[in-house]
C-alpha cells in the first residue's frame, strides 16, 4: 500500500447526493478542496456545472453510472478526468477508485477520512492525477479481480454488520439488556483484528467440541442455527486450506 502526501490543484464536480457523495463533500470541505455539486434537482444544467472543472466524480448508484457518463461525457474538455467509486463496476468510460470503508448517515472525523484506502485498477493513471489533493493511501488490483474483491467487501463488512445488528436485537429485546453494553465486545474484537497476531478466540479456536455442540443445541430452531453451522464449515475449510499452504 502506498501513501500519497503530495497535492495538486484540481476542481471537482461531485455528481450525486447519496451517502458517499455527502461524505466526500464533507471531506473535501474539511481539506479545503475546490468542488461543485450536481444532482438531479440542480437548478444549473450539468454543462454549466462542468465549466472549469478538472475532475468529475460520479457518486451515484452503480446501475446509473454508465448511462450518466455516456450521456454527459461529451460535454466539456477532453482533458477532464471522470471517476466512479464503485467497487464492482468496470467501464471504459471512467476510471475506478473504490474507497474501502462503510458509509452511514453520520460523518467521520477528518483524520479518519485520511486513512481510508482506495482500491485502484492496475495500469490506470497515478493516484495523484486521479484524485489530486487527497492524502489517502491506495492499492491496486487487476481489472479481472474487481468482482471478487467487491464480493469479499460485502462478506466482510455487510454480513458482519448484520450479525452485530442481530446480536444487538437479541440483547435488547430478548434479554432486556441495553445494546450499548455490546460495544466493548465489538471494540475488543476490532482491536484484536487490528493488533493481535492471532485475533480469533472462543470455542472454534480452542476446538472445544462440547461447547460448540451446546451452542448448536441452544440455537436450534432459530435463524442463526444454520448460520452457525455454515461458519463451522467455513472455518474447517479455511483451516484445512492453511495446512496445505
Amino acid at each position: 500500500m502506498r501513501q500519497v502526501p503530495e497535492k495538486k490543484s484540481a476542481t471537482y464536480l461531485i455528481v450525486g447526493n447519496g451517502r458517499v457523495a455527502r461524505h466526500f463533500i464533507h471531506y473535501f470541505t474539511s481539506l479545503q478542496i475546490s468542488f461543485r455539486q450536481f444532482t438531479r434537482n440542480s437548478d444549473i444544467p450539468f454543462q454549466e456545472c462542468l465549466i472549469g472543472c478538472t475532475h468529475v466524480l460520479v457518486l451515484i448508484n452503480d446501475r446509473e453510472i454508465v448511462p450518466f457518463i455516456a450521456k454527459y461525457r461529451g460535454y466539456g474538455k477532453a482533458s477532464i478526468i471522470w471517476v466512479h467509486f464503485s467497487g464492482l463496476l468496470n467501464t471504459e468510460l471512467a476510471h475506478s477508485a473504490h474507497p474501502l470503508a462503510a458509509f452511514s448517515n453520520r460523518f467521520f472525523d477528518t483524520d479518519f477520512y485520511k486513512t481510508i484506502p482506495f482500491a485502484l485498477v492496475r495500469g490506470g493513471i497515478p493516484f495523484t492525477e486521479l484524485l489530486p489533493g487527497l492524502p489517502n493511501p491506495y492499492f491496486e488490483i487487476d481489472h479481472g479481480e474487481k468482482e471478487r474483491y467487491h464480493a469479499m467487501c460485502v462478506v466482510a463488512g455487510n454480513f458482519s454488520t448484520l450479525l452485530w445488528m442481530r446480536f444487538a436485537e437479541f440483547l435488547n429485546h430478548e434479554l432486556k439488556v441495553p445494546e450499548r453494553l455490546m460495544f466493548p465486545y465489538l471494540r475488543s474484537t476490532l482491536y484484536n483484528l487490528e493488533n493481535a497476531d492471532d485475533p480469533l478466540s472462543g470455542p472454534l479456536k480452542r476446538n472445544d467440541q462440547e461447547t460448540i455442540q451446546r451452542n448448536l443445541a441452544a440455537l436450534e430452531g432459530t435463524s442463526v442455527f444454520d448460520l452457525y453451522k455454515a461458519f463451522l464449515k467455513f472455518y474447517s475449510n479455511q483451516h484445512e486450506d492453511e495446512k496445505h499452504t
